[in-house]
């Protein structure tokens, strides 16, 4: 064990210890234990703390308080509490990763320690089974024994996984034929994550926690086609499975799939997929101009910025006259659904045989429907998108096909005023730099991941550019895939990490400037922690 690991180690045991004491002797609180790795009992030598802390009811207002869902701050109750164990460089509040009624605070050490924080009330409090008791004052009662889900509701479960999965699978096979490496495994790492829990939900288990990324590192195009490959052979194969436990299963999903892989490295197969959409478009809007039903249709999407390519898909926002609105805009379901009701199925029918469909109620407007339709074929990705008139307003970025009643603009956005620029500056720059020491565990040698830490370096640039757009006054344009370039060596991962962390630092002055607050020396933690990964390479 190096130097630096070694003291990493005892000071981490020093804090736990500190942490401990001081809150077993504090009548604030009433009972603490560790989660995450400690306890599931899988700790290592890099592991931070997660601690959960039971606040007594009578001060739980002061200390679960939550002014704002997440950002870069926390109230000053908090702060005092989390002071007393060291000089907190980053802070970052996100009450979405904390029990009912709970909030969680990230809190990065000067001396490089990491503890998350999570309080609940003493009232709302149970503790899990994989956890490390640190004291009880009250005897907090255990979370219920896991009771496997009827079979009823599994299958329902698995079925939208399944069809999810060959949804998204040719969008990942789209990021690899367009040489976008970084995207290409993010969506591998989707595919696999929803491929396991469709075979938990088959197997009835419960959930487990997985550390880091399923997918590999994939650097040539075979690899890539071979992993996409064996993610589809092990989902064929679980089908059966959820068809017999009376889930509904796409026919024949690999058809499309087999479409999809056969243009990689095969322009004339793009070619031919580029020219199939425009011929199929064509039809679309002949057809919807005659269709008295319909009133208007544009594109949105790459069409509507003039970015598409041989691989675009087809984003339909098609208008319906309000006497036919709720016949082809109804969606009677809350959650996805892998089919769709008989009109809409008739509708997207006109324009070859849909294979896959995901049904869904549209993000906008309010009783509209999202339909994503991949076509046998073709293989064609098409998204159609049915909006009741009465409802309907177009974007000013969009690619009108028709408009027989002059579809209203959408109102353009106010911009954003100062104390809003300065809000977001200020989180997204705390946000960097609590992404940034945690993606450097997924260096270090036992846990190397490079595909998790390229996903984590792809959030960095995310937010550095973010902050950047903040300060700018400009709005964030759009960018279809990822910031961050594949850095297949673990010494072009660090220079890349380097240099993302040295462009926030130039960057933070110029948000102290517009008014916003930044973490205090964020790069002393990081620089330590960078330290700990050089002596592990010794």
């Amino acid at each position: 064990m190096s130097t630096y690991v070694a003291s990493y180690v005892f000071a981490r045991t020093d804090l736990l210890a500190h942490i401990t004491t001081t809150l077993q002797n504090d009548e604030r609180f009433v009972a603490a234990w560790l989660t995450g790795s400690f306890g599931r009992g899988e700790q290592d030598v890099y592991s931070d703390l997660d601690i959960r802390v039971i606040v007594a009811d009578d001060y739980s207002e002061a200390f679960c308080a939550q002014p704002w869902p997440d950002g870069a701050r926390t109230t000053d109750e908090r702060l005092a509490l989390f002071s007393l164990f060291g000089i907190p460089s980053v802070i970052y509040d996100a009450h979405g990763n904390a029990p009912e009624g709970g909030t969680f605070t990230y809190v990065l050490y000067e001396n490089g320690l990491n503890v998350d924080w999570i309080l609940v009330p003493q009232s709302k409090a149970q503790r899990a089974s994989d956890t490390l008791l640190l004291f009880d004052t009250v005897g907090v009662s255990m979370e219920p024994a896991y009771t496997i889900e009827p079979e009823e509701i599994r299958a329902k479960a698995a079925s939208e996984q399944v069809n999810f999965f060959w949804t998204m699978t040719p969008i990942a096979v789209k990021y690899m034929l367009r040489e976008q490496p970084v995207a290409f495994h993010d969506f591998l790492e989707l595919l696999h994550n929803v491929l396991r829990e469709a075979e938990r939900l088959v197997a009835g288990e419960p959930e487990h926690y997985h550390g880091g990324a399923y997918a590999t590192l994939c650097t040539t195009l075979e690899e890539r086609v071979n992993a996409i490959r064996q993610l589809c052979e092990r989902m064929l194969a679980l089908m059966p499975q959820v068809a017999h436990m009376g889930g509904y299963v796409a026919p024949s999903p690999m058809s499309i799939m087999t479409i999809w892989l056969a243009m990689a490295d095969n322009s004339a197969l793009q070619a031919r997929y580029a020219a199939n959409r425009e011929a199929v478009l064509a039809r679309i809007v002949e057809t919807l101009q005659a269709d008295e039903r319909i009133v208007a249709t544009w594109l949105s999407g790459s069409y509507s910025r003039h970015e598409q390519d041989r691989l675009s898909d087809l984003d339909l926002r098609i208008v319906v006259a309000d006497e036919y609105a709720n016949a082809l805009c109804e969606v009677p379901w809350e959650t996805a659904s892998p089919t769709t009701i008989p009109e809409r199925l008739e509708f997207i029918r006109q324009f070859g045989e849909p294979g896959i469909i995901f049904d869904t109620k549209s993000m906008w407007p309010e009783g509209g429907s999202f339909t994503l339709a991949l076509y046998y074929e073709t293989g064609l990705h098409l998204d159609w998108v049915l909006l009741p008139q009465a409802n309907a307003q177009r974007p000013a970025e969009s690619m009108v096909l028709f408009d027989m009643v002059n579809v209203p603009l959408e109102p353009a956005p106010e911009p954003e005023s100062l104390e809003q620029r300065i809000t977001t500056a200020s989180d997204m720059t705390g946000f960097f730099w609590m992404i940034a020491a945690s993606s450097l565990l997924c260096l270090y040698p036992p846990r190397y991941d490079p595909v998790q830490f390229h996903l984590l370096l792809d959030w960095l640039h995310n937010a550095l550019h973010d902050v950047q757009h903040a300060v700018d006054g400009t709005a964030k344009p759009y960018h279809s895939g990822a910031y961050a370039q594949l850095a297949p060596t673990r010494r072009e991962q660090i220079a890349a990490y380097r240099d993302l962390c040295n462009r926030m630092l130039a960057l933070m002055p110029e948000v102290e400037r517009m008014g916003g607050y930044v973490p205090l020396s964020p790069m002393q933690p990081v620089a330590l922690r960078l330290r700990m990964l050089e002596e592990t390479e010794m």
